[in-house]
Order: C-alpha cells, then sequence, then structure tokens
C-alpha cells in the first residue's frame, strides 16, 4: 500500500502507475488504437467515451421511408443477432471524415463507396444503456456513390421506419424519433 504522500494529488495514482499508464497507452495507440483483449477494451470503453459513427442509409420503398439495417456480429454479446443501424467505432487512424465513412462501411458491411453527407445526430449513450459504457454515437447521413451498390442480404436490408425488426434498443429509438411516418390517409 502506498504511502498518502507517495500518491498524485486528487487520484489513487503513484508516479509508478503514472508512468505505467502512460506507457500501455502509448503502446494501444503503437498497435492501431487496438485493444489486447474484449476485457481491456470494455474497462477502457467505460472510462472514455468512444464515438462511433452509425451510418443513417435511407430509400423511399413503396411510398415509404426505409433505412438500411444490419445484423449485428460484433463482441457485445448482448445485441448479438438483433438488427442495428451499421457503423462502427472510429479510430486515429482517419483523420477525414470521408476517410473514416469509407473505412468504417468497407469494415462494417462490405461497403466501400459511401458518400459523407452530413452529420444527422449526436447521442451521449445514457448510463446502463450500453454494456461497454458511454459511447457517443454520430448518426451520419450517408449517399452510396453507386444505386446498386447496397445488395440486399438476410443481414444487411432496408426496413420501413414505420415497421421496424428487433433491434438494439437505443437504435430503435432513434429511428422513431427521427423518422416518424406522416399519419395515414383515411380516404
Amino acid at each position: 500500500m502506498p504511502k498518502s504522500s507517495d500518491v498524485i494529488p486528487g487520484t489513487s495514482f503513484t508516479e509508478s502507475d503514472n508512468e505505467e499508464l502512460i506507457r500501455l497507452l502509448q503502446k494501444v495507440a503503437k498497435d492501431g488504437f487496438r485493444w489486447p483483449t474484449e476485457a481491456c477494451m470494455r474497462v477502457a470503453h467505460a472510462v472514455v467515451p468512444y464515438p462511433a459513427f452509425e451510418f443513417v442509409i435511407l430509400e423511399y420503398i413503396e411510398e415509404r421511408n426505409s433505412i438500411l439495417l444490419a445484423i449485428y456480429e460484433g463482441g457485445i454479446e448482448e445485441y448479438r443477432g438483433l438488427w442495428h443501424i451499421p457503423g462502427g467505432y472510429l479510430n486515429n487512424r482517419h483523420h477525414d471524415k470521408q476517410a473514416v465513412c469509407s473505412a468504417i462501411a468497407s469494415r462494417e458491411i462490405g461497403l466501400s463507396n459511401l458518400m459523407f453527407a452530413d452529420v444527422f445526430a449526436v447521442y451521449w449513450w445514457k448510463p446502463g444503456q450500453h454494456p461497454y459504457g458511454r459511447p457517443v454515437s454520430i448518426f451520419v447521413r450517408c449517399i452510396p456513390r453507386d444505386e446498386k451498390a447496397i445488395v440486399q442480404t438476410e443481414k444487411l436490408r432496408f426496413f420501413p421506419t414505420d415497421a421496424l425488426p428487433e433491434m438494439v434498443p437505443v437504435h430503435k429509438d432513434f429511428v422513431r424519433t427521427h423518422f416518424r411516418q406522416p399519419p395515414q390517409s383515411t380516404q
């Protein structure tokens, strides 16, 4: 147990702890901002909010707004098998919004031809909504450069915004909040 005089004021860290943390964080940066294990990533995520691009890709199908959703197959067990707005965490390798959009879309849903249009909304997850901590979702509107580029499959498809499947709860709330359908005509 360190003596109180060895502890950095306002923390429980000693100077040795501080140096070790700096060394380890530099190692994470050197490894392309990849954490060595899922457990490490969860702890880091709970301490520092991670930004994630969430791709809002819309189509108007059969006179209804539709949004592109993907089956979640990532590391969060609680979300596996649910539909979600496709996207992924940002890292410090890309410094241009189009490059970030292209890299994440290619990695997450196999689309490298998405064009960044604009930031649609930013959402700070509330405590308890995400198993890792409190990420920041940056919902970005993207437009495919080629309309035929999106091939719908069992794991990637458009859904009407008023008929959503079982989804990651925050994403479903986002769609319901931002894409309410106009009232249907009674004529």
